[in-house]
């Protein structure tokens, strides 16, 4: 039988062109790094990440000014909350200052059928045509001349990064450089040359954009950045879709339905510390007596046997399928060992579900009734867990309320318009 049986060509395709992307992309980087060679100073900068070179050989001239809006990557397989929220940040600004948005993704950049994709994804969730924006890769852009007024975004520590080497070799101004921060990504990495790039991006001397208050708080804490509060907003969660799923929510008494959100590649979401509380949960709820389904999603796993039940894996959703899922749900349990608060449990309180979740740095307790808080110790959380399902199994589960976001952060709107202000274009 085939390898590809059971596929459809749709699917072949969009496999395939996900695959030449790939290629173009490493292709594209080597086209980067040959044209940077010619600018004095950049090869000491060699090396120090795949992309540190990207923007070196950029060609400026007499055009009309663009946002660019850097991305670490760009395609419906990857559309989780850091790129929707870029995108939304992003675009607000372009709009705000009557900036054309000019999307540079630094790997991987969508191809042929994905590309494809990519376009109807932006228009379905932005409005956003093909007209409106252009799409480049770090290679591409150097077959196109840019304003020496343009903006740019950076969206993650890798993009800021390169815009930072870019801006020691006189490339670009960092006083026209807007840098999204949306969690502490140094704490990614283990204490490496990535955590120190990761770092020092934080102290280029860009216009910092924080998503969350207790982000904020960390930064001063531990990099004595000074923060100004009217730059940092709450959450950019999708609202319409939390208020359609605590609409369609669906109630069964007798079974209390439990979502993990496990991601074991992911070591900020302390994935065997969780696995280790359901089956601390699993072991005292079923012994009385207690229907309870466990499924976990977010990454493809091997389900994974609990005391007397079983954690099934349904791998990572598309944006679309997660708050279906979201709206079958009693109780969503996950963890996050970084200063940003993660939006799964945000996105459960505000649908009408109960949420469990680790505290850091003291911020997250007290936030909401339905969001329970502890240390990230197996016994600890299993203790929450307990008290989530007999909470759910006694109607403890609420409508849609998102009122508690305004406590992390201003609206979104104000830090744009305080941000725009500020650009000289």
């Amino acid at each position: 039988m085939s390898h590809y049986a059971g596929l459809s060509n749709a699917n072949l395709d969009f496999g395939m062109s996900a695959k030449i992307g790939k290629v173009r992309s490493r292709m594209g980087r080597r086209r980067v790094d040959r044209a940077a060679n010619e600018i004095a100073g950049s090869a000491s900068y060699r090396g120090l990440d795949v992309n540190s070179l990207a923007f070196v050989p950029i060609r400026t001239g007499i055009i009309s000014p663009r946002l660019n809006i850097v991305l670490p990557e760009l395609h419906p397989g990857a559309f989780f909350a850091g790129i929707r929220t870029a995108l939304d940040v992003g675009l607000r600004v372009a709009s705000t200052v009557g900036l054309q948005p000019r999307l540079i993704v630094m790997r991987n950049s969508p191809f042929g059928s994905t590309r494809r994709a990519t376009y109807a994804l932006l228009s379905r969730e932005f409005g956003l045509e093909e007209s409106q924006f252009s799409l480049f890769d770090p290679a591409g852009l150097m077959d196109t001349t840019i304003s020496e007024n343009d903006v740019w975004m950076a969206t993650h520590w890798t993009t800021a990064h390169a815009l930072d080497i870019a801006s020691r070799l006189g490339r670009i101004s960092p006083s026209r450089v807007l840098y999204l921060v949306q969690d502490y990504e140094a704490g990614f990495s283990a204490w490496s040359s990535e955590y120190a790039l990761a770092r020092s991006t934080l102290h280029t001397g860009f216009h910092l954009i924080v998503n969350s208050s207790p982000l904020a708080l960390y930064l001063t804490s531990v990099e004595n950045i000074a923060v100004r509060d009217e730059l940092v907003f709450a959450p950019s969660l999708d609202m319409s879709r939390l208020e359609i799923a605590a609409a369609h929510r669906r109630v069964d008494s007798s079974k209390t339905r439990i979502l993990f959100y496990g991601r074991p590649s992911k070591p900020r979401n302390l994935f065997r510390i969780g696995c280790s509380s359901l089956y601390r949960l699993s072991s005292r709820i079923l012994a009385n007596g207690h229907e309870v389904e466990f499924s976990s999603a977010g990454e493809a796993h091997p389900n994974i046997a609990l005391d007397g039940a079983v954690l099934t894996s349904v791998g990572k959703l598309g944006w679309h399928e997660y708050f279906d899922v979201l709206a079958r749900t009693d109780i969503v349990f996950s963890l996050q060992h970084s200063p940003h608060p993660s939006h799964p449990p945000l996105d459960a309180v505000c649908s009408g579900a109960i949420a469990v979740t680790n505290e850091m740095g003291g911020t997250r307790d007290g936030l909401h009734e339905r969001l329970l808080v502890s240390r990230p110790d197996p016994d600890e959380l299993a203790n929450k867990l307990c008290l989530a399902v007999e909470r759910a199994r006694s109607g403890g589960l609420g409508g849609f309320d998102p009122s508690f976001i305004k406590n992390l952060g201003r609206e979104l709107d104000d830090v744009v318009r305080v941000i725009s202000a500020e650009i000289e274009l």
